[in-house]
């Protein structure tokens, strides 16, 4: 893969892409407080769970690649670190 976007995959669905959007979507709920990162950061940590469950404990590397960076992104905000535009 090229750029972390498998082939024939539009790259709105890369998992760089895909975690910037989960993370904007966090912070927006929020009102960008991140005291509030650790509530959706376990929500998300649930509902990954919940989906590789019905899809038979197996998702494409797109979602773990997803996974991995949403998970990052989200410790960054607790830290303060992070810079989602």
């Amino acid at each position: 893969t090229e750029s972390g976007v498998p082939k024939g995959l539009d790259p709105y669905w890369s998992a760089e892409q895909t975690s910037d959007r989960m993370l904007k979507f966090a912070k927006s709920l929020s009102g960008d407080n991140k005291e509030k990162a650790e509530l959706f950061k376990n929500a998300f940590l649930e509902g990954y769970k919940q989906a590789k469950e019905a899809f038979g404990g197996t998702l494409p590397q797109v979602s773990e690649d997803t996974y991995k960076l949403t998970v990052e992104k989200f410790d960054k905000w607790m830290k303060g670190e992070e810079e989602v535009e």
